[in-house]
């Protein structure tokens, strides 16, 4: 391989390991002894994922175009959980 090409350098360093984003905390409810908890993680260019926990435990996903999305279906999930009657909290 040609030293000159400028994608190759021997002494180019790796990019460093890539950082999660925290998640956005968007709900709480509870029910009893039972929580359940939204959060949105933003993958920029690549659209936003809505998780859902169940007591803490990752339970699903799913990701979205947008954040804006992401969040209106979270509160969509929001509004039906708080229609079989759990509480903000």
């Amino acid at each position: 391989m040609n030293d000159d090409h400028p994608s190759y350098s021997p002494y180019k360093r790796a990019a460093p390991p890539r950082q999660p984003q925290p998640d956005e905390y968007l709900w709480t409810l509870t029910r009893g002894t039972e929580r359940r908890r939204a959060e949105v993680r933003d993958f920029h260019d690549l659209g936003a994922e809505l998780q859902i926990y169940v007591n803490d435990e990752f339970v699903s996903a799913q990701r979205y175009p947008t954040r804006a999305l992401a969040a209106l279906a979270g509160n969509a999930i929001r509004e039906a959980y708080e229609h079989e009657g759990w509480k903000r909290g």
